[in-house]
């Protein structure tokens, strides 16, 4: 595209702006070249990124300073203007851009350009990998597996091939850990999603009923938890999990909640999202484990601050930034999910953990440490004042009892 320099000054902005309206009075009896030329400008300044592009070589030469103040006064130069579509004077030169745009071969020789090829050491790197890779496949890689593929001795049944898939679906979900052994027949699975949100329940399951344990409440009356930042201030201690846990294994212990730990990434929002559709579509007839642990951390983290509370603990690992992302994230997770009260998994420990906040006692105890001895200074500060206090207090006895 070869674009005619334009000079971007103080003067710049009011000068097309008189133009335009000038034509816009005119229009009908005068051409609108100004008007049609700044459309075409404006529709490649959208961003800063994009007058840096034009800068660079030569098609704009911006004396206003940052490219932000340029890109900014373009994309409102032509807002409420009409335009004359039947007498724009650019529409050969937007069917061609648009015509070279459609073609996708155009974007993968940009592509390759910019991010691979942009300077000679990157050309001779990639070339190497390349030749390097083609070699190693020629020579080893491929008659070695199409060998092993043979081999009768190599022939895996069904139920192996399940445990194969279910080991590398527990490598592509990093923050679940280790999968337990998978208990469910080939026959039964309908899905890549059915398949790991079954073995992960059929594990909890074990849990769930086993003796002595507390999730088996189904059926009792429950409320929702507090956010964690009001659970703190009511005297509740958060704990990372250790050992062998499952994931949905939270338990309250002695106003400490014990939580298994949570690593926060890019797709960890789609795979939750995922598996609670499943749950719902499956409504009644597969448990809803997904959801109710979804829901619990949900109730958690309302906010940055709760986030950085379970972050400081270890409960959760950010890879996502900020804690406005994950809070967002969350918050938004459980939106118009039914929720199954009955069968609800943590009523036991959602009745604990209230009953442990409606006593004042603990609210009073957890303001005193966060406000009065969350540091060694302030410790000795209170301990100096109520050593000053009895002194005082000593002093005053004994000039009564002199007296």
């Amino acid at each position: 595209m070869i674009i005619p320099p334009l000079k971007v000054v103080d003067s710049t902005e009011w000068f097309f702006r008189n133009m335009i309206a000038y034509e816009q009075y005119k229009q009908g009896t005068a051409p609108t070249y100004m008007t049609d030329y700044m459309i075409f400008v404006c529709r490649l300044l959208d961003s800063p990124k994009d007058v840096k592009i034009l800068c660079n070589c030569g098609v704009i030469d911006n004396w206003l300073g940052d490219g932000t103040t340029v890109s900014n006064m373009f994309n409102k130069m032509t807002n409420y203007v009409n335009i004359t579509f039947e007498k724009f004077c650019y529409p050969k030169v937007f069917n061609e851009v648009n015509t070279h745009c459609e073609h996708p071969w155009h974007t993968w020789m940009a592509n390759l350009k910019h991010n691979y090829f942009n300077n000679p050491w990157s050309i001779i790197s990639v070339i190497g990998a390349f030749v390097l890779l083609v070699l190693t496949v020629i020579q080893t890689i491929w008659h070695a597996l199409l060998r092993d593929l043979l081999l009768f001795e190599n022939q895996l049944p069904p139920d192996n091939i399940v445990d194969l898939a279910l080991s590398c679906l527990a490598k592509w979900v990093p923050y679940f850990g280790n999968l337990p052994p998978s208990k469910i027949p080939p026959n039964n699975v309908d899905h890549q999603l059915g398949l790991l949100h079954d073995t992960w329940c059929s594990s909890f399951v074990e849990i769930v009923y086993s003796p002595g344990n507390v999730y088996a409440s189904h059926g009792s009356k429950w409320s929702f938890i507090k956010y964690a930042i009001e659970l703190r201030q009511a005297g509740i201690k958060f704990k990372k999990a250790t050992g062998s846990v499952h994931l949905f294994e939270i338990k309250f212990v002695k106003g400490i909640m014990i939580i298994p730990p949570l690593k926060v990434v890019d797709s960890t929002e789609w795979f939750f999202r995922n598996m609670i559709a499943y749950e719902q579509y499956k409504q009644g007839t597969a448990p809803t484990y997904m959801t109710d642990y979804m829901i619990f951390v949900c109730r958690l983290l309302d906010s940055p601050k709760d986030v950085k509370i379970l972050c400081n603990c270890g409960v959760i690992d950010n890879w996502l930034g900020d804690g406005t992302t994950v809070s967002n994230m969350f918050n938004k997770m459980t939106n118009y999910v039914n929720i199954t009260f009955e069968k609800f998994c943590y009523p036991k420990v959602f009745n604990e953990v209230n009953t442990h906040c409606e006593h004042p006692w603990h609210t009073w105890m957890a303001n005193l440490k966060h406000n009065y001895f969350n540091n060694p200074w302030s410790i000795i500060s209170v301990i100096g004042a109520f050593v000053l206090l009895v002194l005082t207090v000593i002093q005053t006895v004994c000039s009564i009892l002199q007296v």
